[in-house]
């Protein structure tokens, strides 16, 4: 329950204004948010709530802000925030440390989360007068950082390279917003005033980066004012920001909203809309859209039949195959097709898919076709030809940003469910000679543990999960998390609930994916929702069993999970399942708890926000790194380094900050 008590909230020195000891309304010790459950040790849990750990980091970040350490304050008090993440004490002196130690875009939503958190606190006022200085001064930063990006420009002897950086800037200064200063160093470069072709493209700029921040509203505010062919551009990242977003009602609006003017763009729209549904996993909304989406329609029924793989669904990957016209898009459906006949034993049927593949996947510049091209190779017995076709692939990885080791994944796959386990072997052995002396694939986090992950997932689906378990602890953490997910599954299916566990806590959040990560979520949130949802069918089989009490157990460390990374959407929702769960099992004290957790629906979009900036590199110090590029005399060296500036995030982040202030 929460109670109300005296607190004099801890402050920072140098701070005047926002330096007022005052009544706010805070956890009493009983409160749910102020419990912390046993954490049995075996579990490594991804942050073992500690109130007492958490009082030390803070204590900590108090004492190096009284002594002017202000980022090592913010370290402090960002530790501090694993054991209570929406403790207003912690989010309000985290904003402060970053106000002081200069980093005003990463202070402003840390005090905007606990204004959302607290939005009654006494000093509320002062806050907010603090916030509105800090936003001046990012857009003093930005102008300056602007000003001495164009004067770098100027120093260029080449008039070509200094026409197109002064334009760089210019473009980045109208995407800011700052249309009348984009104005003027157009005039300055070009010699004469905008037109209204000039003005058109700048305020494009402006509503597209609005619109990719999420403020759809507001971007259409400024459309009526541009030209056809730029309203055109901003009408397609609205389909593609709130397809992101998964702002599916919004979609739907917008698109019965579409102008006649646009109609042509209506297919594009629905194109957004079904990627929308896919990442949702609504395969029935989608392919009720399917029919609409134009030219994309192929594309989108080869993603449609990879989901469909899943569900083990052969007869409608078939029925989607035959829909398709384009050559490669069938070509791509097929292999799927082909994995999914050798899953089930019908190693005749795969064959017949591979051979139809190769009369299809005929282009040389297709990495499509080349990617179908090993599939059909290895369902074929083709090892080497396989391999040769994913090493010809590598030759275009920087042109069409392949993924060989993905293939070489396949690879292994594909044998090891033709029950070729030797092959299978030989093929990571092969693999490992391939790699060794490229950087490309020893470097690149990405790159390393495919092959084993091909083993552990044949092994998996030819129900040996034990031995598929042992590989999998040989994949790198970036790539088992969501493989785990599904040895999860098996373990339950065969009754091993005490491997199933082990399983569950083998996912981490360090491990990541990179493909669904999005807006202002860090890579690794993506295996928050996936480790939950293992724990919650755990606990939903301990319920069958008549296992009450492991399945309460269960939940709580589903909650743990959850509150260690608030800052997702997922983990907030999931949470609120968990609630439920607990609530329906009896465990009305463990709901409220649960409950007491979830992030207060307004401090969420701060707190992703404040997380994304926290780990993005240009932010802490991007001013301080502008000024060293600058630094550099020599002229050949000033484009690179404006293009740097330009390709930067202020300008993101900036628009980031703005158009959370008018989202709902």
């Amino acid at each position: 329950m929460k109670t109300k008590r005296q607190w004099s909230l801890p402050l920072l020195l140098g701070l005047a204004v926002l330096g007022c000891s005052s009544t706010q309304e805070s956890m009493s010790p009983d409160s749910p948010r102020n419990r912390t459950p046993s954490t049995p040790a075996e579990f490594r849990l991804p942050v073992a709530p500690s109130k007492e750990g958490g009082k030390l980091a803070f204590d900590k970040g108090i004492a190096a802000a009284k002594s002017g350490q202000y980022a090592v304050a913010a370290r402090y008090f960002t530790e501090a925030r694993k054991s209570d993440p929406y403790s207003p004490q912690v989010l309000f002196n985290l904003g402060l440390a970053h106000s002081k130690a200069g980093n005003e875009l990463l202070a402003i939503p840390w005090l905007e989360a606990f204004l959302a958190v607290q939005p009654e606190a006494p000093n509320a006022g002062a806050v907010r007068a603090e916030i509105d200085r800090l936003e001046k001064t990012c857009s003093e930063k930005a102008a300056r950082m602007f000003d001495g990006a164009a004067a770098a420009a100027e120093k260029l002897a080449n008039p070509a390279e200094k026409k197109h950086a002064l334009r760089d800037v210019q473009l980045a200064r109208a995407e800011s917003g700052d249309i009348e200063g984009s104005r003027v160093m157009f005039k300055a470069a070009e010699g004469r005033e905008f037109n209204d072709q000039d003005l058109s493209s700048a305020r494009k700029r402006f509503a597209v980066a609005l619109a990719d921040a999420g403020d759809v509203r507001r971007s259409q505010e400024l459309i009526s004012k541009l030209i056809e062919t730029d309203q055109r551009e901003v009408w397609q990242k609205y389909f593609w920001t709130l397809s992101r977003d998964g702002r599916a009602t919004e979609l739907t609006n917008l698109i019965e909203k579409l102008p006649a003017s646009m109609e042509s763009l209506r297919s594009d729209a629905y194109y957004s809309l079904a990627q929308l549904y896919l990442d949702q996993r609504d395969l029935i909304a989608m392919e009720a859209v399917l029919p609409r989406t134009g030219s994309g329609r192929d594309n989108l029924s080869a993603w449609l039949a990879w989901a469909k793989c899943a569900a083990g669904d052969l007869a409608g990957i078939r029925e989607l195959a035959g829909q398709i016209q384009e050559p490669d898009a069938k070509a791509r459906v097929l292999q799927y097709l082909a994995v999914m006949q050798l899953r089930t034993g019908d190693a005749a049927a795969a064959k017949q898919s591979a051979r139809e593949i190769l009369t299809l996947a005929v282009s040389e510049y297709s990495w499509t076709a080349m990617e179908s091209r090993v599939v059909a190779a290895a369902v074929l017995g083709n090892i080497e030809g396989a391999l040769s076709y994913s090493q010809q692939e590598f030759k275009g990885f920087q042109r069409v940003g392949m993924n060989p080791p993905g293939l070489w994944e396949q690879i292994v796959l594909i044998r090891g469910l033709s029950d070729d386990w030797t092959g299978a072997e030989g093929v990571i052995t092969k693999v490992k000679a391939i790699q060794a002396p490229k950087e490309q694939y020893t470097e690149m986090p990405w790159s390393a543990g495919w092959p084993q992950a091909g083993m552990a997932r044949a092994l998996l689906w030819r129900g040996h999960p034990e031995k598929a378990h042992e590989w999998y602890r040989q994949v790198k953490p970036h790539l088992k998390g969501l493989l785990l997910s599904e040895l999860v599954r098996e373990y339950i299916r065969k009754g091993n609930l005490a491997a199933a566990e082990q399983a569950v806590w083998e996912i981490t959040p360090e491990d990541y994916n990179y493909g669904y990560f999005q807006s202002y979520r860090p890579a690794n949130a993506a295996l928050v929702p996936v480790q939950m949802e293992a724990l919650i069918q755990l606990a939903e089989e301990h319920v069958a069993r008549q296992s009450t009490e492991e399945a309460r157990r269960l939940l709580r460390h589903a909650r743990l999970v959850a509150v260690a990374h608030s800052f997702t959407q997922d983990a907030g929702e999931l949470l609120k399942t968990v609630a439920e769960f607990q609530a329906r099992l009896g465990d009305s004290a463990g709901a409220e708890e649960t409950d007491a957790w979830r992030p207060p629906p307004a401090a969420l979009k701060w707190l992703q926000l404040a997380t994304k900036l926290s780990i993005d590199r240009y932010t802490a110090d991007l001013e301080n790194g502008m000024r060293e590029a600058l630094k550099d005399e020599k002229p050949d060296a000033v484009p690179r380094q404006i293009s740097w500036f330009v390709n930067s995030q202020i300008v993101s982040n900036l628009m980031r900050m703005r158009a959370l202030r008018e989202l709902p």
